[in-house]
This record gives C-alpha cells, sequence and structure tokens, in this order.
C-alpha cells in the first residue's frame, strides 16, 4: 500500500479508536481529514474505492467518545455565551431562507445539510476543546494538515492545474483554488505564532520548512484575494504584534517576504497586477457586474432568495453573468439569506472580536497573558485572512471559517479553567 495512503489511515485510525478514551482526538482527526482527503488526488482515489464517507464517519466517532465521556462533558448551551447561540440562530435564519425565498432546490437543500452538520460538529467541538492542552492540540492539528497540504501543493502533477493554477487540492471545501490559498493563508498565521513560540531549535526549523512549503501552495494557487489578504494581515501583524514578540515578527516578516520573493515567478506577478485594473481583466470585470446586479436582486428580494439560489436568479439582471456566484461573502450573504442575514452575520463577526478582546481581559496581569496574548494574536489574524479575502469570494459557507468562528469560545474556556486550577 503507498507510503501516502498508509500515513493518513495510521491518523485516521489513531484518532477514530483514540476518541473512545479522549474525545478531542475526534475533533482532531476530522479536522485532519475534512483539511486533506480528496478523492481528486490519487492517493485519495484508493481510499475512494471504499464506501465509507471519512469525515462523516470521524463525526460519529466524535459523538460515541463524547457519550462515553459524558460526565465530563458540559453538554448545556450558556445563555450568556452569545456567540455559540449566535451559530445556532443563523442555521435558524437559513432555514428561514428554504422558505421565504424562492422554491429551493436539490442544491440548496445539500447546502442547508452542509451547515446544520457543521452546527452539530460546532456544538461537539466547542464542548470538547475547553484546556489548552485541547486547544494547543487543535491548533497543532491544523498546522500539520497545512504542511501536509503545502508538501502536496511541491508534488502537484500538471493535471492538477487549470490554467496554471493549483486546483482541486485538498477537502471537498478547497476544490478551487481560491478556497484552498485561504485556508492556507490562515495556516499560516498560525505557523507564524507557533514558530514564535517554539522553544527548541529542532521544532521551530521544522515549523520555518513547514511555513515554506505552505507559502509555495498559495503561490502556486496564484490567487489575488489571498495576496490582498495577507497584506492586510501583514499590516496587522506590524500594528498589533505583542510588545514581547515584535522584533522577532518583523524579522520573521522580512525573512518570509525573501522567501516569497524567490518563489513566485513571472506568471505570479502578471496576475497580480490585475488588481489595479480590475476592468480590464475577464473575471474580475465580471465581479462587478455580479455586485451591481446583486444589489438590484436585493430591492426584489429583501428577505434574499434562498440558500444556493444566488446563481439561479442573478442572470435575471445581467445576461452576462447567468449562473455565476457571487465572489464575495456579504453579497452572498444578503443576496440569500436577506438584509437581516447580512445584519446577523456581521453581528457574529462583532461577537468573534468582542470575545477575543475580552480574553485578553481575562489574563490581563495573569502568568497567562503572554500565552493567551499570542493566541488571540494569531486567531485574529487567521479570521482577517478569511474576511478580506471573503470580498472577493464566497466563504459563507466554507466550514474552516467556521472553524475560526467557534475558536474563541474555545480559548476562552482555556482560559477560565487554567485561572480556576490556578487558584
Amino acid at each position: 500500500m503507498p507510503l501516502k495512503v498508509l500515513l493518513f489511515l495510521s491518523i485516521y485510525l489513531t484518532c477514530a479508536f483514540g476518541v473512545l478514551f479522549d474525545p478531542v482526538l475526534g475533533v482532531c482527526g476530522y479536522i485532519f481529514t475534512y483539511s486533506v482527503y480528496s478523492e481528486h488526488v490519487w492517493w485519495g482515489a484508493i481510499l475512494a474505492q471504499y464506501p465509507i464517507r471519512y469525515s462523516f464517519t470521524m463525526a460519529l466517532f466524535l459523538f460515541a467518545g463524547m457519550l462515553l465521556q459524558k460526565n465530563k462533558i458540559n453538554w448545556t448551551i450558556r445563555p450568556y455565551n452569545k456567540l455559540e447561540a449566535s451559530f445556532y440562530l443563523f442555521i435558524g435564519i437559513i432555514t428561514l431562507s428554504l422558505i421565504l425565498g424562492i422554491p429551493p432546490d436539490e442544491h440548496s437543500y445539500d447546502l442547508f445539510n452542509k451547515m446544520f452538520k457543521i452546527s452539530i460538529f460546532l456544538f461537539m467541538f466547542i464542548r470538547v476543546v475547553n484546556t489548552f492542552r485541547n486547544y494547543d492540540l487543535v491548533v497543532f492539528v491544523i498546522i500539520i494538515a497545512g504542511i501536509f497540504l503545502g508538501f502536496l501543493a511541491y508534488q502537484a502533477p500538471p493535471s492538477l492545474f487549470f490554467h496554471g493554477r493549483l486546483d482541486m487540492l485538498g477537502g471537498p471545501d478547497f476544490k478551487g483554488s481560491n478556497e484552498f490559498a485561504t485556508f492556507l493563508g490562515a495556516i499560516l498565521c498560525f505557523l507564524g505564532v507557533a514558530i514564535l513560540k517554539a522553544k527548541k531549535w529542532p521544532l521551530k526549523f521544522l515549523y520555518i520548512i513547514g511555513a515554506a512549503f505552505v507559502l509555495n501552495g498559495i503561490i502556486l494557487t496564484r490567487a489575488r484575494a489571498i495576496f490582498v489578504a495577507m497584506l492586510v494581515a501583514t499590516i496587522y501583524a506590524i500594528f498589533f504584534t505583542p510588545q514581547k514578540w515584535r522584533k522577532q515578527i518583523f524579522i520573521y516578516l522580512i525573512l518570509g517576504g525573501i522567501l516569497f520573493f524567490q518563489l513566485v515567478d513571472a506568471g505570479f506577478f502578471a496576475r497580480m497586477k490585475t488588481l489595479k485594473n480590475p476592468e480590464q481583466e475577464g473575471s474580475a470585470a465580471s465581479r462587478l457586474w455580479i455586485w451591481k446586479a446583486s444589489l438590484k436582486m436585493l430591492r426584489d428580494y429583501p428577505l434574499g432568495v434562498g440558500i444556493g439560489n444566488f446563481g439561479r436568479v442573478i442572470g435575471n439582471y445581467d445576461e452576462r453573468i447567468v449562473g455565476r456566484d457571487a465572489h464575495n461573502t456579504f453579497v452572498r450573504c444578503y443576496g440569500e439569506l436577506g438584509i437581516h442575514g447580512l445584519a446577523f452575520f456581521m453581528f457574529i463577526i462583532l461577537l468573534v472580536f468582542k470575545q477575543l478582546r475580552h480574553i485578553q481581559k481575562l489574563v490581563r496581569g495573569t502568568p497567562l497573558e503572554t500565552r493567551a496574548n499570542l493566541e488571540v494574536f494569531a486567531l485574529s489574524l487567521a479570521i482577517i485572512v478569511y474576511l478580506v479575502a471573503g470580498l472577493s469570494h464566497t466563504h459563507l459557507y466554507i466550514e474552516a471559517q467556521w472553524w475560526l468562528f467557534a475558536m474563541p469560545i474555545c480559548l476562552e474556556k482555556a482560559v477560565l479553567n487554567e485561572i480556576q486550577c490556578n487558584k
């Protein structure tokens, strides 16, 4: 059996059976599987021969592990945690859109089922990842998944490139180059902080090599959105880096910039130049058409056209964009879920950053301050990458974005548990 298949199965089975003793392994196994498994690569095609839904099966193992450890799990949804409650209320808005919008089709129900499953995983995720040990383990798995994908990108055959751009590598949410690049960009944020935190040089060196593979994977996608998102994240890092780590951050940013310019080619720069004149570049110009048409659609459907229906309706307002996606998370949100859906989605984002700020207040003046602030910094950068990239691509139904939105809850729980233990 090929080495990559053995490696995947070893990790998968370890997590699947380990979850019966430690539920966090189920979370880690699910995230790793969902991120890297794809039937479009040769080793994934081998695994696809077996009638197993790998991510879904891992989620079932996770639930079984939680049941076995039910006395150690806090199953309640705390009303004062507005962020978690907002996830489930947002699913309610999505459900309502099936009624308020145009008659749903198969794609609508597929997206609804996906978001409903995401909400179930988030429920389990938030309950299991409640200590620093569990939080660190999840972040480590996210990083390892990113390095693994970066290595696969380095080895990618020509068949995975479309118009010179890496495509169809990674889990079900990363079939497009832009979605794949955004995920790697978010992971690069965690990797940067992991390099800072690593005390032993062998581990630090491993993370640096991993970051090089991840950055190379991003470049191979030639995605413009991630280029802009990483630029914004870099500016954020310069101004909001924790004081203790500022010099090191600047050094790593400079080294990362040097590596970036060593890896890019003329084709990459040619594609980035189209950012200056979007009207003159086909795909960028079509986005402007879509966004203008979406405002007309919103006037006719202020409550939204319903989940999954944007492409079915937008062509009625501009025949040049029949069947096209919104190419913007927020446009897709108000187009399908209405003004109230967009308002609630923005409210969730506000709560995410409010919770991150609350964590910083909790640890101020405590021994946890440095550690927690670094975690908040990494998570803030990763979320910014997704939100900025979402201005030209749709991430509303991308699962990894919702993992990031839930992680402030997990981090706050870890902080509170640590404070309680130190009393």
